[in-house]
């Protein structure tokens, strides 16, 4: 299992670094937009449509690794209420809960999402707009950082059968 999460924590951090080289990607075309338009009176076309569909992928290619690190936004009293008691059964249960929840609503997402992928694929369709971006890469990043999302959660629900009898959680 340990070789598992070493190998499975670098590619979500190779992911992480794909999402973070689209930022920075972003930020140039913005910023080559905004100096061709106010300087040159000539803005880049298909800026707008380009960073509308790279946000998404930026944000599904991240999901692993912000759940991996526990960055993302939760809100955790009760889990916090339940640890001060000492009922760390009831504590452990309730994060395997806060893990299946989202486990089962991510691979719905990924499994419906993946036929739509491999359709635009098949069927080489665009997005509407002036640059008729193909759809099919765009739309494939869904299930890929679902399926990822899931991977991770079911490595979190092995860490936390496995530290029923403490109260400290393994973060990677």
């Amino acid at each position: 299992m340990k070789g598992l999460k070493i190998r499975f924590g670098t590619i979500e951090d190779s992911l992480e670094a794909v999402a973070m080289a689209f930022i920075l990607f972003m930020m140039l075309l913005t910023t080559a937009d905004i100096i061709g338009r106010y300087v040159f009176n000539s803005p880049i076309v298909g800026v707008t449509e380009i960073e509308e569909e790279l946000m998404s992928v930026i944000v599904l290619l991240c999901l692993a690794s912000i759940q991996r690190t526990n960055i993302n936004v939760g809100v955790d009293l009760f889990e916090q209420a339940v640890k001060r008691k000492g009922h760390i059964l009831i504590y452990h249960g309730i994060r395997i809960f806060n893990c299946l929840l989202p486990l089962v609503l991510y691979a719905i997402v990924s499994w419906s999402s993946f036929g739509r992928a491999m359709d635009a694929f098949a069927e080489r369709l665009y997005f509407s707009g002036f640059l008729r971006l193909p759809s099919g890469p765009f739309l494939l990043s869904v299930p890929l950082g679902s399926v990822l999302l899931c991977i991770r959660l079911v490595i979190q629900i092995v860490n936390e059968t496995r530290n029923k009898d403490s109260a400290s959680i393994e973060v990677g």
